[in-house]
């Protein structure tokens, strides 16, 4: 199973075949069918969700609205933030089709983290790196919505 989620999870690509079992000792396994929810916006989170198997769309409400950003398909993972800050879920995450997914509770997380800091540093960095990757694009598309708008509004 290491090998398995090593090759599908790029968070784990950077790290070694032992720390990833580690990471797997600490993990539930979690089944959900189509259109459950996985996780809902606003509702409290600190768990890092890594899909295993299936696909998922991310939503969040805005204006009454439900707005879809996404999805994340096998070797997915989301709630990264709630590693690092916990607090209440960014977006509702709800199962496409059959899902299975791998937590990791942050106090988990945490406890593993002390006991193998250098696991810690490799894996923050990598979340680090994703973290980065995904603003990057959501400014990409805050710049793209930008210049729609003022080409349909015709203002600068």
């Amino acid at each position: 199973m290491v090998e398995e989620i090593m090759t599908k999870v790029s968070l784990f690509r950077g790290l070694e075949p032992v720390e990833v079992s580690r990471l797997m000792e600490i993990a539930c396994v979690e089944r959900y069918s189509a259109g459950d929810e996985i996780i809902r916006e606003r509702a409290p989170n600190a768990a890092l969700v890594i899909i295993k198997e299936g696909r998922a769309r991310v939503s969040r409400l805005s204006a009454g609205q439900d707005v879809e950003l996404g999805e994340v398909a096998e070797g997915g993972f989301f709630g990264e933030i709630s590693v690092f800050d916990p607090g209440p879920a960014t977006a509702t995450v709800r199962a496409i089709d059959a899902v299975t997914v791998l937590k990791i509770e942050k106090a988990d997380l945490d406890r593993l983290l002390e006991q193998e800091p250098e696991l810690g540093v490799r894996l923050l960095r990598l979340m680090a790196v994703e973290i980065c990757r995904r603003i990057r694009a959501t400014d990409q598309k805050l710049v793209d919505t930008l210049i729609w708008h003022q080409q349909v509004v015709g203002t600068n």
